[in-house]
């Protein structure tokens, strides 16, 4: 059996005979480093080792003491050596920048990361909590960033870093009234009568976003999924829109790709955008801004959010108050629910797992079975819906742009 034993930063594995594997972490690059140590004897590895690691606490494998990174420099590190894809790396980055604004003006002094203390992140908690009025959930994205790159330094350099300043601060968990939370999680299916307002004036007024906001609430997709559509995606003459991989977004997990029938209001919807596309290349995005770049998400939810403000002012329906675009999914779900839809054919359809031996290596559920089952159910609620539920002196018709 192989002998292995570690000094100081370095670990030491004999190979073969007289020859040994040393693995260390090099402070420069933060990257896992392996190289050959040459010994007659384990403890000749071992010294090696050791005189190995005495260089390494000496940084003369990294930079010299004073060269301390930023604090906008270590927490980019760490977003960088995230696995996060290209856009949830941004969203790591606009929350880093929030904390570096919050910093320059709560503490202008500190810069590098030596200097950041645990006191100050629990500020930065408390600031969040009570001046901004975060939620819980928007107080842990917040604060994500922070504990990527204080766990980086550690990790990297435990010398100049033994301990982790963000541990200490721990996010309080989801505090309230159950009832008041299975209230707010009503409000996420929006009534068949209100969902056709908000389509409607989307239709209306900003067409570029009705037909993603269609296939969201009709079609149940997820946003990234919407917004990565091509045209050769879309089968118009069948009705079916294909979920898969591309260039720009890979399916959440295994059970999301999937090719889905839609109702014809989306499918007309998904028509018109590509009619107003160059002739060309069928796997480009068909969802493009004025500019005639593809849709982000951030682009995506700040264009529903605009509209989404006058709206509520003038139809003063409540739910569009603090409406969020992934309510759109939760939305077509109660509404199929409602029609009675089949649960497991909806599972297929939203993308999610069966999670029995049955419905992942027996049942097959093709695309006849959920038009049967999925596709029927949500047109009965959907043109079926209870139109008097908006008033009518506040219809969608008499909104004028």
């Amino acid at each position: 059996m192989a002998r292995s034993s570690k000094e100081g930063y370095v670990r030491i594995r004999e190979r073969l005979p007289g020859s040994w594997q040393a693995a260390f972490t090099d402070p420069a690059t933060g990257r896992r480093e392996r190289i050959t140590i040459r010994a007659t004897s384990t403890a000749d590895a071992r010294r090696q080792a050791k005189a190995l690691s005495d260089q390494i606490a000496a940084r003369r494998f990294g930079t010299k003491r004073g060269n301390e990174p930023t604090i906008g420099q270590a927490m980019q590190s760490a977003i960088e050596a995230s696995r996060g894809n290209l856009e949830t790396r941004k969203w790591y980055t606009r929350w880093a920048n929030k904390f570096l604004e919050w910093l320059a003006e709560a503490h202008p002094t500190v810069k590098h990361w030596t200097d950041l203390k645990t006191e100050m992140v629990r500020a930065y908690l408390a600031y969040c909590e009570r001046e901004l009025g975060l939620s819980c959930k928007s107080i842990r994205a917040r604060m994500l960033p922070i504990h990527m790159a204080a766990r980086l330094m550690v990790e990297n350099d435990p010398e100049r870093y033994p301990r982790d300043v963000a541990r200490p601060v721990r996010t309080p968990a989801s505090k309230g009234n159950p009832l008041e939370q299975a209230e707010r999680e009503a409000r996420k299916a929006l009534p068949a009568a209100a969902l056709r307002v908000l389509l409607d004036a989307l239709r209306e007024r900003w067409p570029r976003v009705y037909a993603i906001a269609a296939l969201q609430a009709l079609a149940g997709l997820r946003v990234l999924e919407a917004l990565a559509l091509r045209e050769c995606d879309v089968n118009a003459a069948e009705g079916v829109v294909t979920v898969t991989k591309t260039a720009r977004h890979t399916p959440k997990n295994a059970f999301s790709y999937r090719k889905v029938p839609v109702l014809p209001e989306v499918t007309a919807a998904l028509r018109d955008v590509i009619a107003g596309l160059p002739v060309g290349n069928r796997e480009r995005e068909i969802f493009l801004t004025r500019l005639g770049t593809p849709f982000t998400r951030r682009g995506y939810h700040d264009s529903l959010t605009e509209a989404m403000r006058p709206l509520w002012r003038e139809t003063g329906i409540e739910a569009f108050r603090d409406f969020q675009p992934h309510w759109l999914r939760a939305t077509f779900a109660s509404g199929a629910s409602a029609g009675g839809a089949n649960e497991r054919s909806l599972k297929v359809y939203l993308g999610h797992s069966r999670g029995d031996v049955l419905g992942l290596h027996y049942e097959q559920i093709n695309l006849d079975r959920l038009r049967a089952d999925v596709l029927t159910p949500l047109a009965k609620w959907w043109h079926n819906s209870d139109t008097t539920a908006i008033p009518s002196e506040r219809k969608v018709c008499e909104i004028k742009p």
